[in-house]
């Protein structure tokens, strides 16, 4: 009976090992964002298939203004920093606006995060991903001595 379990146990250890690497291949922390040749440091997370940034340390990544009042956040660009911001913010509402556009948003861990790649629609900011070192690539892509 010892030596049945422990044969067991063995092919459960084995058939772990070979499928450990499969999943180790998607693992978040494989995925970075690079912002103007500069690696991200803030936080963020896949919401479903799509990539969602911190509204906070996202808009100061960019040099962009952004303001809120309790649930509601405004995300402007860099150029109307120093303004007041210009969209109308409900309070009461959990929502990135930023342009006009209500983007879409989630909250997790205490920290209000925005759909990557709609925000930087919204912004007119140039975005790419690198297949080959699995990179979110946001601003310009040719400056900072990370960028090839």
């Amino acid at each position: 009976m010892k030596r049945t379990f422990l044969l067991l146990a063995i092919c459960l250890v084995a058939l772990g090992g070979l499928l450990a690497p499969a999943q180790a291949r998607v693992a978040p922390h494989e995925v970075k964002i690079v912002v103007n040749g500069v690696p991200f440091q803030g936080e963020w997370a896949f919401v479903g298939e799509r990539a969602f940034v911190g509204i906070e340390s996202f808009g100061k990544a960019l040099g962009s203004s952004r303001h809120h009042n309790l649930l509601g956040w405004c995300l402007e660009t860099a150029d109307k920093a120093d303004q007041n911001c210009t969209c109308d913010i409900n309070p009461l509402e959990l929502v990135v606006r930023s342009q006009g556009q209500a983007l879409k948003t989630a909250r997790h861990g205490g920290v209000t995060m925005v759909d990557l790649r709609q925000a930087l629609q919204a912004l007119d900011i140039p975005f790419t991903y690198r297949l080959y070192d699995r990179t979110f690539m946001v601003g310009t892509p040719h400056f900072g001595e990370n960028a090839r």
